[in-house]
């Protein structure tokens, strides 16, 4: 599934995030020195793209799909972010609400 946009971006865990295609991007942020001020690094970024209000791919779901155990770190918190905000997981993409 593909979107056709440029600068596509990607969440999932890091190994996941190894292969992107053309076009897609992770959310890539420089070490903060701490689990928390990279988190709210993270987060922040995260908010912005959701605010593009365009699909986000999750690339662990795409190469997961079903598997639960493979949620942790950031990227479960990732996850809640968009599930908290309404988004939904669909295909191995995060939708806005109402898309």
């Amino acid at each position: 599934m593909s979107f056709g946009l440029e600068g596509q971006p990607v969440i999932g865990k890091m190994a996941d995030l190894q292969d992107l295609g053309a076009g897609e991007r992770e959310l890539a942020l420089p070490n903060q020195g701490s689990p928390e001020a990279n988190w709210a690094q993270n987060a922040r970024r995260l908010g912005q793209e959701m605010s593009e209000g365009r699909p986000i791919k999750d690339a662990t779901a795409l190469k997961y799909p079903g598997e639960t155990d493979k949620i942790t770190g950031f990227y479960e918190q990732e996850r809640q972010v968009l599930e908290n905000a309404g988004w939904k997981l669909r295909g191995g993409y995060w939708f806005p609400p109402g898309k």
